[in-house]
């Protein structure tokens, strides 16, 4: 297989597991076709990213349970990097596309006590999420950013 073969089918799958975080449903050809085109403008690619971009956007694409981790990590610690970008780009194609627009412009019915519950639950699960990510990721990028001696400023001392 050539490279832009392998590029492609890399994309298509990274678009499959985060059409699965997003709406829990799989990417139709017309949505893996338009994700594959915003990344051929270059301004997504693998090659302006850091090390630790690079890994956040590997860890994401693993799974939905790791995209989740990895969204709710980059919100709080880095709004900026290249899979929040590359989610909201996604986010945005299936906002355009039928069926999936559907899916996102429903309104969640139910009595306020009920959709105030199911908000509160939705930030405890946040907050959880969170910090499973400190606790697994934050390390993983302070190394791969080559700041290995702040992490160790949070481990005790002996003595």
């Amino acid at each position: 297989m050539n490279a832009p073969v392998l590029r492609d089918n890399a994309l298509d799958r990274e678009c499959a597991v985060f059409c699965r975080y997003l709406i829990g449903q799989e990417p139709n050809e017309y949505v893996k076709k338009k994700y594959r085109a915003a990344h051929q403008l270059g301004s997504l690619q693998s090659g302006g990213q850091c090390r630790a971009d690079a890994f956040l956007v590997k860890v994401a694409g693993i799974g939905p349970w790791s995209t989740k981790i990895i969204d709710a990590y980059t919100r709080i610690f880095r709004p900026f990097s290249t899979v929040r970008k590359k989610l909201v780009l996604l986010l945005a194609i299936l906002e355009n596309c039928a069926p999936t627009h559907a899916y996102l412009d429903s309104v969640d019915s139910g009595s306020i006590p009920l959709l105030l519950l199911r908000f509160v639950n939705r930030c405890v699960i946040f907050a959880l999420v969170v910090v499973v990510g400190v606790l697994i990721i934050l390390p993983a990028e302070l190394m791969l950013r080559g700041n290995v001696k702040r992490l160790f400023l949070w481990l005790p001392r002996n003595g």
